[in-house]
């Protein structure tokens, strides 16, 4: 079975959705771990500090183990992040939610990101998703038949990813298929 490591979103609220997922998911990782963001404790910080939460992850026990990385919007940003600095090596990544637009506008090199990954990635994004539609992902993304990433287009127009059965059911498919 595979570890898992959750990089929820931004919002203070994500603590709680990570935890409904790490519950969610458990018949699926032998270990599940939910990084924690320092705003999400501090109401006086304004949002995730990327930088910060990437020296978190350096000097996280266990980091090593982590097999599948999870990321939901911010959290895809750190994942990508830490995987190109080579902080973490999984051997696949589930990717919900991605904010393309907000990386773009934050001048991160996200394209270069989703066209670069060279480990299996699974992406799972609303169709009408206003941080970025399905679409618009898809147009971003390498995907062809000698691709290692797949994009799951789920009926919905917001940025909330709150059925956690679909979600566990897409990705213990996803997790069969590369195993």
């Amino acid at each position: 079975m595979y570890e898992l490591l959750i990089l929820a979103g931004n919002h203070p609220d994500q603590s709680r959705w990570a935890s409904e997922v790490s519950s969610s998911f458990s018949s699926l990782f032998s270990q599940i771990w939910i990084h924690q963001y320092k705003h999400w404790n501090d109401s006086q910080l304004n949002g995730i500090d990327l930088s910060f939460e990437l020296e978190e992850l350096k000097s996280a026990n266990k980091i090593s183990e982590i097999s599948v990385i999870f990321g939901k919007s911010a959290g895809v940003i750190l994942a990508f992040m830490a995987y190109y600095q080579r902080i973490i090596s999984p051997s696949c990544a589930i990717l919900v939610g991605t904010p393309l637009h907000w990386a773009r506008k934050k001048d991160m090199p996200i394209d270069e990101w989703l066209r670069d990954v060279k480990i299996s990635a699974l992406y799972i994004q609303n169709e009408l998703d206003p941080v970025c539609s399905a679409d618009e992902l898809l147009q971003a993304l390498p995907i062809s038949s000698d691709s290692k990433c797949d994009l799951v287009k789920l009926d919905g127009s917001s940025h909330d990813y709150e059925d956690l059965d679909l979600l566990r059911e897409t990705i213990a498919i996803f997790l069969d298929r590369i195993n």
